[in-house]
């Protein structure tokens, strides 16, 4: 999906939501696959790339896989990093 930028804003279904979920740059994101949160970074190829909270390498998520973080707050965040 392009924004009326052009640049492409993922899109994906959280597993247990009827509406799909766009996270926007930055936005912390669970990836179900994988089990763990992500800095949504941004989207190529269909592709969705997240790093971890406190920093590190990218990873690449389907949009399927995506959903929001389940709590933004500090233990979320401890957990995360």
């Amino acid at each position: 999906m392009c924004t009326p930028h052009g640049k492409e804003q993922a899109m994906s279904t959280h597993p247990n939501a009827n509406t799909p979920h766009r996270p926007h740059l930055g936005e912390l994101v669970h990836d179900h696959r994988a089990g763990r949160d992500g800095i949504y970074m941004g989207t190529q190829g269909g592709q969705l790339y997240l790093r971890p909270p406190g920093g590190g390498i990218e990873w690449t998520a389907r949009p399927e896989h995506i959903g929001p973080a389940a709590d933004s707050g500090p233990q979320a965040r401890a957990h995360a990093g």
